[in-house]
């Protein structure tokens, strides 16, 4: 039986992997060179960083969307041969440049402008490594005994992430610190932040009006300044002969590009043999100077001692791999970009817009779309040299699974089954996974699932949640992946820049999660008539520094977004505590959470749905679309069998399995010799019932994933638990959906209304489980809880008629798949020929991502793999120290 979309919406596939292509200019890791050999458009022409003058003819013969540089020079001879090419082509991608590190002094970005190509670099994301080279370099780790380190000062000529580490490395070995940035010069408030961010409290700082007082008043000098040749302070030629002339100290580092300093003034710091000078960069920077110093002092064939000119500073362990994953994640922002476009363009409403029963099956749904298939996805797997991936049997019925499958059909995939290890009676919510097994209410939004790992965060999983923290286990009692795990959390809350990058693409992840809920609403109406979905969702805060930052994001990603005031919110929301307007006026920044009342809020858009009655539904299709559904059904272990039977055979198929759906073996096919090479996935039961498959796609995560894949999958270890807990109260009086940002341990609390107002649904809360699975009377889940119970007690009004408590009829607690850096986790597992895919890891975002997932899985299955799919394997940097061995 199929259910095809109601008329009224048609969504037209956007074949991105087919078209958009990507040079990529400079060197990479060997590791992320590997992975990118098997992309068919991707083009590495590492030769091109030391052979400036072949781009433009290697941009007009290939003509990629995507150009991904190091210190490569793009000048406008060979920005004007790229765009030429490409429009002669009339190809209608928009054309990127991607820096692969911080400066743009090569591009020009004038001229790219004028073309229309946009320009990005990955800022911050390799100070961490650059940091440690000048530290390094710069300070004495064995000082002389009878050396005062007080006495020793620290200059530093730029105050970005690379200086402002040095600094923190300074100040610990109690030396001074004397910086200079322009931004730290004229903003008070600019100092008084980053003395907060980069020194202790007993750090002696001083910030110089100029770059000579530096040079003046220096020991040892660290300049990591950016090559700007315009603007209010531009930095080409920043240092002159008088300042080296004026420096009385031992050591001077420069990691920036060599125009930064005057040539004259490199000159005299070399005829100066008592100064050690490091200078440090790209090698096609670098070279030329060192040849130049060579020939101005032709003393011998190597520079003396003391001064070096070298590119060590880039081949500090890790840099290479942060710089790569934070290309890749730049590179999977745009496809995803493009992705959400080519919904949003095929997305037109009216009647007219569905397509005649005669329409020749030329274009074929993209997953998530809702729209009913006009072609079998198999025969389009098959074009792109994917064999037919069999039956697809889909482990896990949570809102991820669920979606996955309906997507997956709707975009003309046939022959899908769904395992779930729950049992179909909802009755006790301690048997059910993660979408039953809280509350019935999550929210959808752009901002509903980003990386939770930030600065603010770097000692969280080490503390209780009494004192702020997530900790719920002694950390004693953690495994070598569970340390593993919460090192990889800790470390990602210091990578600023790759984390900025991250959260982009979170963001875009659920922008087209959101597009792909639209349309099937729009597809099924009468199937979702009955959802409430509250639109536009109000993001209240406590503070108004916390209100301010709020703003700022959502006003960058979302053009409606708009504040709320207190006397706005108390009329929209009487039960809520507010603010007056009285009040706010007496508010400063010091004021203490635990008033608990709103400052204000941003509306957003976004939906507050009933997650249980959305599962349902989507379930209800999916069996109605005739996908077999099969509660009970646990999967204990997979196999992979080489020359089986045929994949999806339904000889190999139970029908007795539990569950409300029978096999259509309607679209079964014979065997071919593709299928037989591929061979099949075996899935035992926990019953001991064996069934084979195709292709796997597994949705679960924690110690699940890992008693199912072992030690072979490295998504094994990546994905694990933090609890959530929630709150089901008599509705106070409360008309409309919000969340409410509140501390740590419970972070966002978002409120849901039943369907019929009678009853609030109150979520939130993180508490670090690992792999464990949460104890009976834990004390400190205990603590979770009672944090939730009192930030919504504070929040909401009293009952009327009472001046007791809020009375609690349910509590709930949820074991959250999570990986550290806050991406999902995509991947086609080696061990299994490919033909087991991994799914999971939404963190606290499944409802949101899900249709997200489901497009990209679509993809995938039918060999359309882009930049998205390597940025979300389980082996990227980010997550690398979690891959270790597990065992259970």
């Amino acid at each position: 039986m199929s259910t095809p979309a109601e008329s009224g919406v048609r969504v037209y596939s956007h074949q991105l992997h087919d078209t958009r292509r990507v040079l990529i200019a400079t060197g990479v890791s060997e590791p992320t060179r590997l992975s990118l050999t098997s992309l068919p458009t991707v083009y590495l022409r590492a030769d091109l960083a030391a052979t400036p003058s072949a781009l433009p003819e290697a941009l007009s013969t290939l003509r990629p969307h995507t150009l991904i540089v190091g210190a490569n020079t793009v000048d406008a001879a060979a920005i004007a041969a790229w765009t030429a090419a490409v429009h002669a082509q009339e190809d209608p991608n928009g054309l990127l440049i991607v820096r692969r590190g911080t400066s743009l002094a090569a591009i020009d970005r004038d001229c790219a402008a004028a073309h229309g190509i946009t320009v990005v670099n990955t800022p911050e994301v390799n100070a961490r490594h650059i940091a440690r080279f000048v530290v390094n370099a710069l300070l004495i780790d064995e000082p002389d005994p009878h050396l005062d380190p007080g006495t020793v000062t620290v200059g530093l000529i730029g105050a970005g992430a690379i200086n402002g580490r040095v600094a923190q490395a300074a100040a610990a070995r109690g030396h001074r610190i004397l910086v200079h940035t322009p931004s730290l010069t004229a903003d008070p408030q600019a100092r008084v932040n980053w003395l907060s961010a980069h020194a202790p409290a007993d750090a002696t700082v001083t910030f110089a009006p100029d770059v000579a007082t530096v040079f003046a008043g220096s020991d040892l000098l660290s300049i990591a300044v950016p090559l700007t040749t315009s603007g209010l302070h531009p930095t080409d030629g920043l240092v002159g002969t008088n300042h080296v002339k004026a420096f009385a100290g031992t050591r001077i580092v420069a990691i920036c590009e060599p125009e930064v300093l005057l040539e004259d003034a490199i000159m005299h710091a070399y005829s100066r043999r008592e100064l050690t000078v490091v200078i440090d960069n790209a090698p096609g920077l670098v070279d030329p100077l060192r040849q130049r110093i060579l020939e101005r002092f032709p003393d011998g064939t190597a520079l003396r001692p003391g001064f070096t000119v070298s590119s060590a500073a880039m081949r500090m362990p890790g840099c290479a791999e942060d710089l790569d994953q934070a290309v890749l994640t730049v590179v999977a922002t745009s496809e995803v970009a493009d992705l959400f476009a080519g919904l949003d363009a095929g997305r037109t409403p009216g009647p007219a817009a569905t397509a005649p029963a005669t329409s020749a099956p030329a274009t074929t749904a993209p997953a998530g779309c809702g729209a009913e298939p006009t072609a079998d996805r198999r025969e389009h797997g098959r074009r792109h040299h994917r064999i037919d991936p069999g039956e697809i049997v889909i482990i896990g019925a949570g809102i991820v699974g669920l979606t996955i499958a309906l997507s997956l059909h709707t975009a003309g995939w046939r022959k899908l089954r769904v395992l779930d290890a729950a049992p179909a009676d909802r009755t006790d919510p301690n048997l059910q996974g993660t979408t039953y097994r809280g509350t019935d209410g999550r929210h959808l939004s752009l901002t509903e699932t980003i990386p939770h790992a930030d600065a603010s965060r770097r000692t969280v999983l080490r503390r209780p949640p009494t004192d702020g923290g997530w900790q719920l286990r002694d950390p004693i009692t953690l495994n070598d992946t569970e340390r593993d795990w919460v090192t990889a959390f800790e470390e990602f809350t210091d990578r600023a820049g790759l984390r900025a990058l991250t959260v982009d693409l979170a963001i875009g992840l659920n922008r087209l999660g959101l597009r792909g809920w639209e349309a099937l609403f729009a597809a099924y109406p009468h199937a979702f008539d009955r959802l409430r979905r509250d639109a536009r969702l109000p993001r209240c805060y406590l503070s108004a520094p916390d209100l301010a930052a709020g703003m700022r994001l959502q006003s960058a990603i979302n053009s409606t977004a708009r504040v709320l005031g207190p006397d706005e919110i108390a009329l929209r929301w009487p039960a809520l505590v507010t603010a007056t307007a009285d009040r706010v006026a007496d508010l400063d920044h010091s004021t203490p959470v635990s008033v608990a009342s709103v400052h204000g809020a941003v509306e957003v858009d976004g939906y507050a749905v009933n997650i249980h009655q959305l599962a349902d539904t989507i379930g209800n299709l999916v069996v109605a679309a005739g996908v077999p559904v099969h509660s009970g059904s646990p999967v204990r272990s997979l196999r992979r069998i080489a020359n089986g039977n045929p994949a999806g055979s339904s000889d190999d198929l139970p029908d007795d399995l539990p569950g409300d759906g029978s096999h259509d073996s309607s679209d079964d096919h014979p065997r071919t010799e593709s299928d037989a090479e591929s061979g099949t996935i075996e899935l035992v039961l926990d019953d001991g019932t064996t069934m084979r498959a195709g292709t796997v796609i597994v949705t679960i995560g924690g110690r699940d994933l890992v008693a199912l894949l072992g030690e072979d999958a490295p998504s094994a270890g990546a994905v694990q638990h933090v609890l959530g807990v929630s709150l089901t109260l008599p509705n106070p009086g409360l008309r409309h959906a919000l969340k409410v940002h509140a501390p740590d341990p419970i972070g966002v609390v978002n409120i849901t209304l039943s369907p019929d107002s009678a009853l609030i649904h109150a979520s939130g809360g993180f508490g670090y489980l690992g792999l464990a699975r949460p104890a009976p009377d834990d004390p400190r889940v205990a603590e979770l809880m009672a944090a939730l119970e009192d930030i919504v007690g504070r929040l909401l009004a009293p009952p009327q008629g009472s001046d007791g408590p809020h009375r609690i009829l349910d509590r709930r607690t949820c074991e959250r798949p999570m990986t550290p850096d806050g991406l999902p986790v995509l991947e086609a597992v080696d061990a299994f020929g490919g033909q087991v895919v991994v799914a999971a890891g939404t963190n606290a975002g499944g409802a949101v991502q899900a249709p997200a997932l489901a497009i990209l899985l679509d993809g995938l299955l039918a060999g359309e793999r882009g930049g998205i799919h390597l940025a979300l394997r389980p082996d990227r940097a980010s997550l690398r120290s979690t891959s270790v061995p597990v065992s259970v």
